[in-house]
């Protein structure tokens, strides 16, 4: 690199120094110099300022110049080095220590001008076991001995025993709910338990175990108390009687897994409003998941409501009998199961013929004194030769002559 410009910035002296030597002659530029607070110009430099200390080093010689004034320092023999260190830094290196004092666990060997660390009754190896134990009560362990100023004094193993069961403390009486600990490895490997705790939690004050998962049991499992789910199901098979308050849910199925219309199964029929036909019998058949289990479908009170309605309706459009008119007066039927009686007298006959009234008449003739024959249905009149009681008992009359 070489200084060819008329204006230079140099950060430290010795870098411009190392340069100088490259400026062209005649060219004179103006040199800022950083570090020392200088301008250089025609070979000249200028302070800036306050005087500034400078520290140099050439050829083992470290010179400190302040304005015009430079001190040398030089070092003589085989035990001193000096040198110039970053910025006015000075460094000086001796070798020629010839004793220290010193404590333990430190040493100073005079011969060989050395400063060790003394050896300690620690016998040189690898302490504590360098396998697993397994299935074990005891197992070994490092065993180590610190001084004060933490270095190692002893050094073995001792034998640490555990128990070959987890010990059981006092029951708790705070209400907390605690979690469970799970095994290290696979389900698989049960001989091995670890501090990773399960969402599962105990509470020992309320006797309450909680499992989010849910819980799966295989055999046969006993409970003395209640079963109670909330926002849940009890899917599967149930045997016995429902007893007490239990009502049942709406869990009608298009499929017969609650039985259908089985005689044999206890099943839940789906309530419907309108049936397309006639429904089917109910099946013989004991399997609940059969196919040819028959759905259950019952009438609801919607449809009941329905055919009663509609069965009032078709009644009151058929023809009824509002009153019988008999002879000048009329009888009215307007009552609900009114009963209206019929009888048939001076040769009137009522019968009752597919639900239907039937009257039939005796016609009555006779022949009067002329010898022609006359109807005498609408009325007969009996002479003096004839007696009729007051029971309307018709019987002769005749006269008797003592």
């Amino acid at each position: 690199m070489a200084i060819e410009s008329k204006i230079v910035y140099a950060k430290t002296k010795s870098t411009f120094e190392s340069l100088k030597s490259s400026i062209p002659t005649n060219l004179n530029p103006i040199v800022f110099i950083e570090d020392t607070k200088e301008v250089w110009t025609c070979g000249t430099y200028f302070n800036l300022g306050y005087p500034s200390l400078l520290v140099t080093e050439e050829n083992s010689i470290v010179n400190i110049t302040l304005n015009d004034s430079i001190v040398s320092l030089i070092a003589t023999g085989d035990g001193l080095s000096i040198r110039k260190g970053t910025g006015n830094r000075i460094v000086f290196n001796s070798t020629a220590l010839s004793s220290i004092s010193t404590e333990a666990p430190l040493e100073w060997l005079s011969a060989e001008r050395k400063l060790i660390h003394k050896e300690s009754n620690v016998v040189l190896g690898t302490y504590g076991p360098t396998s697993q134990i397994e299935n074990a009560s005891t197992f070994q362990v490092p065993y180590f001995s610190v001084d004060k100023y933490g270095h190692i004094q002893l050094a073995g193993t001792t034998n640490i025993g555990i128990r070959d069961y987890v010990e059981q403390r006092a029951p708790s009486t705070i209400n907390q709910n605690k979690s469970l600990l799970l095994s290290s490895n696979s389900g698989l490997d049960s001989e091995t338990t670890s501090s990773e705790k399960s969402t599962a939690t105990y509470n020992n004050v309320l006797g309450v175990l909680t499992i989010p998962g849910g819980l799966n049991v295989t055999g046969k499992t006993n409970m003395s108390g209640d079963l109670e789910v909330t926002n849940g199901y009890i899917i599967g098979t149930l045997q016995g009687s429902v007893t007490g308050d239990a009502t049942p849910k709406i869990h009608a199925d298009l499929t017969p897994k609650y039985g259908g219309a089985s005689l044999n199964l206890y099943g839940h029929v789906k309530l419907q409003d309108e049936f397309s036909g006639i429904p089917d019998a109910s099946s013989s058949n004991e399997n609940p998941n059969s196919l040819t289990t028959e759905k259950g479908i019952a009438a609801s009170p919607r449809l009941v409501w329905n055919t009663k309605t509609a069965l009032e309706t078709l009644v009151n459009s058929k023809p009824s009998i509002g009153s019988i008119l008999v002879g000048a007066q009329s009888l009215n039927i307007n009552t609900t199961n009114q009963v209206v009686e019929f009888t048939g007298a001076h040769g009137l006959k009522i019968n009752l013929v597919d639900n239907k009234i039937q009257l039939n008449a005796i016609q009555l003739s006779g022949k009067n004194s002329l010898g022609n024959t006359r109807n005498i249905d609408d009325s007969l009149l009996f002479g003096d030769d004839f007696l009729v009681s007051v029971d309307n008992e018709l019987s002769l009359n005749w006269l008797e002559i003592e």
